[in-house]
């Protein structure tokens, strides 16, 4: 590993994510998603710049979308289901391999072997970085209601019917249930407990990624 990969390995920050969409990402399809911003802006802090409303949001002038745990240009690495391959040399599993996760298509057998030899899928919370297969690069950060997300940003976000079909190739009857059956549900599950659901519209954090090669 060279030191080049090695700093962008030290420099990288977390960032979870949900088995569906690490697939989504490993096939190119997922290039943004939103997180509920922590606290939610206080909206009576408006200014007037001479030209239009802003939020100021109790942040020094200059600062209209504040600087938050991620920004554009970091480095994220991305947490998802795992496990670790303790077994010994010719045992189980390969043994050269160290890593399994949830989001890979193994074979059959593969998942024959964890259950005969106990193991269990765990939670994306516990993966360390060493661990990590997927570096991101931030490239744009936004605020804004949830509800401002447009039908195409929610086909980048990996909420799609047709997996293989490009944007501009897709019906307009399409791009509009995606909206109402896949996204809206897939969000309320995820942040219904903590109240940011999409009825609330929420003040988000959009990120726009690239994956590193």
């Amino acid at each position: 590993m060279g030191n080049q990969e090695q700093t962008m390995i030290d420099k990288a920050k977390p960032i979870i994510f949900s088995t569906p969409m690490v697939i989504e990402i490993l096939a190119g399809r997922k290039t943004q998603t939103r997180r509920p911003m922590k606290p939610q802006p206080d909206l009576t802090g408006m200014r007037f710049t001479g030209e239009r409303w802003e939020m100021y949001l109790g942040y020094p002038l200059g600062h209209d979308v504040p600087l938050g745990r991620i920004n554009s240009g970091d480095i994220l690495y991305v947490k998802e289901t795992f496990f670790k391959n303790n077994l010994p040399d010719g045992y189980g599993f390969n043994a050269a391999t160290e890593y399994f996760y949830k989001a890979n298509n193994y074979p059959s057998e593969v998942y024959e072997q964890m259950k005969c030899f106990g193991y269990k899928w765990k939670s994306s919370r516990f993966m360390p970085k060493k661990a990590a297969r997927i570096f991101l690069e931030v490239t744009d950060v936004k605020i804004g209601p949830l509800q401002d997300i447009t039908d195409k940003q929610i086909f980048e976000e990996g909420c799609r019917f047709a997996k293989t079909v490009k944007w501009d190739d897709l019906i307009p009857d399409l791009r509009a249930m995606a909206r109402k059956d896949l996204f809206v549900p897939l969000w309320d599950s995820i942040y219904k407990k903590s109240g940011h659901t999409w009825a609330t519209n929420p003040f988000v954090w959009a990120y726009e990624f690239e994956r590193m090669k």
